[in-house]
């Protein structure tokens, strides 16, 4: 009844008048939990599987995950990944493997193919292995098999990414690391895709020289992306312990393949170790007007501007107004560090108590820096010690930044201006969710002009930001609560 429901598009949870599925969550009190009907139902089918009746199998998953498949591609259900706690990789390959039982042998590759692509938004992405692992009993005609289903696979890798997985699955099973490697040298606009998983396998099953040896070429011949910077990250690991100099190399080139904070952070660990700094800054900054490199966002070009102690080039990609959107927006850096290296701050005995040290350390968990996730694979993560951080690399370069005063009274106003030119655009325009953020933009710019001129400036200061938007109460308040964290300025005054 379930399922006839859900392909009728007559189930209790689809709500007719907004066009979604009710909420809240899963249960539906008028007709009872659906996730528990659903559990019912797999339940009964994987009895079924176990008993070895596969044709019966095959058809009732074959139906239930095809309607589930279908209603979900037109949000008629929530994704289901989110809901009943089921093992759908499981269900997947049990299904798969009815399917491969009950085809004529002709036609087993074929018949998967269909299956997979009927029920796709529902199936997660299944392993040949897994199939095999359903049952006990040994398939059937396997060595045969692997041939159609390749051809069957190669024909859809470029344009289906689960094609592309089960492809280097059966190819890895059919021709070992050799096979993996002509695969990889065929493959057209998968390519990268390919090479990777030839180097993580080789790598995994201990074989470290061919891993090398196929990473190093990669390298030459893979255009910049992802893939290649995993590729370079892999070359970095199975450097020996003490070849600091081919880690670095390969760290540089992850950078320059895909620039992410994770992956500077790791040419600046690497660089550090063997005493390379000062040099690989150089190459950092060289490298961003080098055309065969990726191009950074502007807040990592803007990072790496300022390490090199470039810091008015730095202030150039924080445009002028106060309108900091787009992603990676260069604003969330520039403005903090004009204030400090005007300010001289990290020569300040309380700098890192402030709230403008702090704004810059939130830089390590904040904007979205590269067009991804703000989290990095755990990949790119092992090249960094938990010591090492952004912040403390800036926190380095404003300390050792060779400044005259005529540059750091001139980067101050800047900095400043180009406070309150923030805080006007969140506040007049009423972005209260920003409000948090301008206020303790407003006390950092306030912070900045005590360390310079003393106690009583920056009092001032604060006190002008305070009066500034009488009428903004939410964001004054958001003033007082920031003022309050720094141990520069005085208490908020009580309105």
């Amino acid at each position: 009844a379930f399922a006839e429901a859900v392909e009728a598009g007559t189930w209790a949870g689809w709500d007719d008048s907004w066009g979604g599925w009710q909420e809240p969550g899963w249960r539906h009190d008028d007709d009872g939990d659906w996730a528990v009907e659903l559990e019912c139902l797999l339940a009964g089918l994987g009895r079924v599987f176990l008993a070895g009746d596969l044709d019966t199998a095959a058809k009732g998953y074959g139906r239930l995950l095809r309607i589930l498949s279908d209603a979900e591609s037109e949000g008629l259900l929530p994704p289901l990944h989110t809901g009943p706690e089921l093992d759908w990789v499981e269900v997947g390959a049990r299904w798969l493997r009815s399917v491969y039982e009950t085809s004529p042998a002709e036609r087993r590759a074929r018949a998967l193919i269909e299956a997979i692509d009927g029920a796709r938004w529902v199936l997660p992405t299944l392993s040949l292995q897994a199939v095999i692992d359903a049952r006990p009993a040994q398939v059937a005609d396997l060595e045969e098999f692997l041939d159609a289903w390749i051809a069957e696979l190669s024909s859809r890798a470029d344009s289906e990414p689960w094609a592309l997985d089960l492809l280097i699955e059966a190819t890895m099973r059919r021709s070992g690391l050799a096979g993996l490697g002509l695969l990889a040298h065929r493959q057209a606009s998968t390519q990268a895709a390919v090479w990777l998983a030839w180097v993580e396998t080789a790598t995994t099953i201990g074989e470290s020289r061919v891993a090398a040896e196929a990473a190093r070429e990669g390298l030459d011949v893979l255009a910049n992306g992802s893939e290649r910077a995993r590729i370079a990250e892999h070359l970095a690991r199975l450097a020996g312990p003490q070849d600091h100099d081919e880690r670095l190399r390969a760290l540089v080139q992850a950078w320059r393949s895909a620039p992410t904070r994770a992956r500077l952070l790791a040419v600046a660990t690497a660089a550090r170790w063997a005493g390379r700094w000062d040099e690989m800054i150089d190459v950092l900054v060289d490298g961003l007007h080098d055309e065969s490199a990726a191009t950074p966002s502007a807040l990592l070009v803007a990072v790496v501007l300022v390490l090199a102690g470039r810091v008015d080039d730095a202030a150039r990609l924080a445009p002028a107004g106060g309108d900091w959107t787009g992603r990676g927006h260069a604003g969330a850096l520039v403005v903090p560090i004009l204030l400090a290296v005007g300010a001289g701050a990290a020569r300040a005995g309380e700098w890192r108590r402030t709230v403008l040290a702090s704004l810059l350390a939130d830089l390590d968990a904040g904007p979205d820096w590269d067009d991804r996730s703000a989290n990095p694979p755990a990949d790119e993560v092992a090249f960094v010690p938990e010591t090492v951080t952004l912040a403390g690399l800036l926190d380095a370069g404003i300390a050792d930044a060779q400044t005259t005063g005529a540059d750091r009274d001139r980067w101050l106003v800047e900095g400043t201006a180009a406070v309150a030119d923030r805080i006007a655009v969140v506040v007049s325009n009423k972005h209260r969710k920003l409000y948090r953020h301008a206020a303790r933009l407003a006390v950092a710019g306030a912070e900045a002009v005590s360390i310079a001129s003393g106690p009583k400036a920056g009092a001032d200061a604060i006190a002008a930001a305070s009066v500034r938007f009488p009428r903004h109460v939410a964001y004054r308040d958001e003033l007082a609560r920031a003022q309050r964290e720094s141990p520069l300025l005085p208490a908020p005054v009580r309105r």
